[in-house]
């Protein structure tokens, strides 16, 4: 039978944009400073083992062991590498080659244990003794399963420092004092398709060294040119250049390396000869050696016949807030014919008429206007000679406009400051803003969620230079099932505003306070009171009730709405309680119903029905809404299945809902003994049995609306449906519990208690029934009481794949991570959808408050080889549900969580 089943990324940090560490070129940043969230990963110890470890014969690892720490409410797991390089004479310095020591990708640790990583030592050094040392490590920590960020949190320097960092070690080694053989160079002639010189083409020569001891590690290469011009590059096995990381040498044979050298020549290179002049070679040992003036290949390149260098403006600072500016460029051109245009391409700024120079080069002048309102502008300078030949100049000096006073804001409030993410909405930020002569032309607001879909979430509005005035920024919180039940997660809002000349001033998280006004949203499913309506039929998939008029498949679902419907509010609703029936199933399956509309994290499907072949089904589903209303119920299994679904309640925000209170299970009718009946008996065809539950089993005498009960049907002769109403009301038409003929089977209800404190139940069949009904609850309008706090169903309990499957008499925890359910350690209750499944004999589950003496009450009731689900409302103690199987076999149990009752 069919059962339904964070990139936390990197730590935000600063740095600059040197701030390599190997990692395969990954742009890193520095950890230490910045804001709150940075400080919450370090890195707590470091360990390199042994002092002295010799190396001599060659092949000697080294484990090297370091402590990550986060203070996030959740495990994590660790990725990155650790940098390990020769130390230098001088204490904090380094030299020789880098190694990159990667972890993660697979290899993780999780966040209370050490990670290890292995350093391959090299056999020779430059000398009989190499010291050694941690430089870096570069971390980030994911959520398991994730894979590792591109961006990594660098410690270095006095972050690996003091107390519990041992992070140097000596090595013995073999020595090498010889530097690398230059055994070849030769020229490609391998070019772009752009002349080297006139187009910034670029040249490739080989260079290949041999190293017999240490290995060849990096290299250093210079061409030079024509009126004294050089041109030098770096190449290696592990070569950092311009912030990238460049591996350009491949290793051929014993200890040869064939390298790549790439040049690019300047682009204002006259004519003339270009020969290789020198290589340095150094090994990983640090022995080094230049080969100079080799003269080598040498390639006459044709160079530019016009040409502009040396530019410069009378000035570079302009302000333009209320009349254009304009600004004399001068450069001087080198043209072997007359220039005859010349302007400004960057197409911010105007060109003016230039001054061109007679007869070929000279000086050239070029007025430039900058607009009112323009930020300046960066020229770009396009030449056109006599003969038609162009040359295009960019990287001139910035013409900039005047800075003032940053812009301010005041008066900064939110029209809201919490949001239920199932429903979503829309912050409304209002603020006054002011300027000095640029204006204000962007308010921005950008939220710093943990976890997606608000991790990166902002919103702009654009202003017309306002430099006194108001504005408003609308930032929309899409609907989202929030990671798993945590609830009172706060994210931070930076409110900036930027004016024309580019200065910006923010407040909030990456800002400046603002007094009184912490902007911040508290992303948070509310806790609302029950609200009970008359059992309404809301879905029949037999006859077109609330959808079409056919029945589900596996993979089909329906979209059902449920606000505005059955006498449930068009508005204001977190979540309907429905009992849904399965019924004319031609095959074993499950349905799962879930908010319409809305973002769902990966993690196990959990079903809240279950049936088999031939059986009509009833459970209890507590239904989140999707921001639009409405549910999506999904079948899974074989065969088809009918649905039926009764709504007879919601919980919303309303002033005059109830509040409930749990009470441990307790045993109010029982018609096999006489409890709670005029006699023990089975209940007839047609009978109603009159049940007192106030004053009873833990409920007060008074003041209770409803009451939450098992009710379970047992030997029952014919197939029939009980009803279950409030004594003297109406007698409703939506069933609250289906049986088979001699099926024992049991279904949660909540049913309004009449106004002598009784409800009635009634047998719908053809033949006898024994019933029973145990309370678990009450719902109460006199003040006391908890709040319910709906979730997206969130599987906890499974015990298929964690744990062991309870044997006869056993006993299993439901426990929720507070890491998870912030509120579970507190909560007075919890509605769990409790699956049965493997079973291996009849018998029953009973379910109550961790470490309270077992009740006799069964919540779940099964036959050999069934699957049967129900969702239960019990107490929590210390935040954790026993369930006991009173079977003669063992049994496999998941558990759903629906919601906690919270106090308030």
């Amino acid at each position: 039978m069919a059962v339904g089943g964070l990139l936390l990324g990197a730590i935000p940090a600063t740095a600059s944009a040197a701030d390599v560490r190997g990692a395969g070129g990954a742009q890193s940043r520095t950890g230490s400073g910045g804001t709150p969230h940075e400080n919450n990963l370090k890195v707590t110890a470091v360990s390199v083992g042994d002092a002295v470890v010799d190396a001599r014969p060659g092949h000697v690892s080294k484990r090297l062991t370091f402590k990550p720490s986060a203070t996030y409410a959740m495990d994590l797991q660790w990725c990155g590498s650790v940098i390990v390089q020769r130390a230098g004479a001088t204490p904090g310095t380094f030299e020789g080659a880098e190694h990159s020591l990667r972890f993660g990708n697979g290899s993780w640790a999780s966040e209370n244990k050490p990670v290890s990583v292995t350093f391959e030592l090299p056999q020779y050094g430059s000398s009989a003794d190499t010291r050694w040392a941690v430089k870096a490590v570069n971390l980030a920590g994911t959520i398991p399963g994730s894979p590792c960020p591109q961006n990594l949190t660098v410690f270095q320097g006095d972050q690996l420092t003091g107390p519990g960092f041992d992070t140097t070690f000596t090595a013995q080694t073999l020595v090498d004092a010889e530097a690398p053989t230059n055994e070849a160079i030769w020229f490609d002639d391998v070019r772009s398709s752009k002349d080297p010189v006139k187009d910034g083409g670029f040249l490739r020569y080989q260079v290949v060294a041999e190293d017999l001891k240490s290995g060849f590690w990096q290299g250093k290469a210079t061409l030079k040119g024509p009126a004294g011009l050089s041109v030098t590059t770096l190449f290696g096995t592990d070569v950092n250049v311009l912030n990238q990381y460049y591996p350009s040498c491949d290793l051929r044979g014993l200890m040869l390396w064939a390298c790549e050298v790439w040049f690019t020549l300047p682009e204002d290179a006259p004519a003339g000869v270009w020969t290789m002049d020198s290589v340095e070679l150094t090994d990983a040992g640090g022995a080094s050696k230049v080969y100079p003036n080799l003269g080598r290949y040498p390639l006459d390149l044709p160079g530019r016949t016009l040409w502009a260098r040396n530019f410069r403006l009378d000035r570079s600072e302009v302000d333009p807030w209320e009349t254009e500016q304009t600004v004399i460029l001068t450069a001087d051109v080198s043209a072997e014919v007359q220039v005859i245009k010349a302007r400004d391409i960057n197409g911010v700024c105007v060109s003016g008429t230039p001054t061109l120079p007679q007869g070929g080069s000279g000086t050239l002048t070029l007025p430039i206007t900058v607009p009112v309102g323009v930020p300046g502008c960066h020229p770009a300078l396009l030449l056109e000679d006599a003969n038609g030949t162009t040359s295009e100049i960019r990287g001139l000096p910035f013409i900039t406009a005047v800075k003032g006073a940053p812009p301010q804001a005041r008066n900064i409030t939110l029209d809201r400051t919490t949001i239920n993410p199932l429903q979503g909405g829309t912050v409304r930020v209002s603020l006054d803003v002011s300027s000095w002569k640029p204006g204000v032309t962007r308010v921005s607001v950008y939220a710093h969620g943990e976890y997606e879909p608000v991790k990166s979430l902002s919103a702009s509005t654009v202003l017309p230079r306002v430099r006194d005035g108001h504005a408003t920024v609308d930032l929309k919180f899409p609907n989202f099932e929030y990671w798993r039940g945590a609830t009172n997660l706060e994210v931070p809002l930076t409110v900036g505003i930027s004016d024309a000349a580019g200065v910006w001033t923010s407040y909030g998280f990456d800002g400046a306070e603002v007094p009184g006004n912490p902007l911040e949203i508290n992303v948070n499913m509310p806790a609302d009171t029950y609200t009970g309506v008359a059992p309404a039929r809301v879905l029949d998939t037999r006859d077109g009730t609330g959808a079409p008029a056919q029945p589900l498949h596996s993979g089909s679902g329906v979209t059902l709405r449920l606000t505005g419907v059955g006498g449930v509010p068009a508005t204001g609703v977190s979540a309907v309680a429905l009992n849904v029936t399965a019924t004319d199933t031609t095959g074993d399956g499950y349905l799962m119903v879930s908010p319409h509309m809305s973002y769902r994290p990966s993690g196990p499907s959990p079903s809240h029905l279950n049936w088999g072949r031939g059986r009509t089904i009833a459970n209890q589903v507590i239904a989140p809404v999707g921001v639009d209303g409405k549910v999506y119920l999904n079948m899974s299994g074989s065969g088809a299945v009918s649905v039926v679904a009764d709504v007879f309640g919601y919980y919303s925000d309303a002033p005059t809902g109830a509040k409930f209170a749990a009470v441990t299970p307790a045993r109010l009718l029982d018609t096999r003994d006489g409890t709670g009946a005029p006699s023990a008996g089975a209940t007839p065809a047609g009978g109603v049995q009159t049940v007192r539950v106030t004053g009873r089993g833990g409920v007060p005498a008074t003041g209770v609306g409803a009451v939450v009960l098992n009710l379970t049907a047992t030997e029952p002769v014919m197939p029939g449906h009980l009803l279950a109403w409030q004594h003297g009301g109406a007698r409703p038409t939506a069933s609250s519990l289906n049986w088979a003929a001699g099926q024992t089977i049991g279904n949660f209800v909540t049913v309004p208690v009449g106004p002598d404190g009784t409800v009635d139940l009634a047998n719908i069949s053809g033949g006898n029934v024994h019933l029973i009904a145990d309370v678990f609850g009450y719902f109460t309008s006199t003040g006391e009481g908890s709040r319910f706090q709906v979730i997206v169903p969130a599987q906890v309990l499974d015990t298929r794949t964690a744990g062991t499957p309870p044997g006869p008499g056993a006993t299993s925890v439901l426990a929720p991570r507070a890491s998870d359910f912030p509120q579970a350690p507190t909560a007075t209750a919890v509605a769990v959808n409790v699956t049965v499944t493997d079973t291996k004999a009849p018998g029953h589950l009973i379910v109550w408050p961790h470490g309270d003496p077992m009740p006799t009450a069964s919540s779940v009731n099964w036959a050999i080889g069934d699957t049967k689900a129900n969702l239960v409302t019990v107490p929590m103690r210390e935040g954790k549900v026993d369930l006991n199987n009173q079977s003669g076999g063992t049994i496999s149990l998941i558990g759903t969580i629906a919601g906690f009752y919270v106090a308030g």
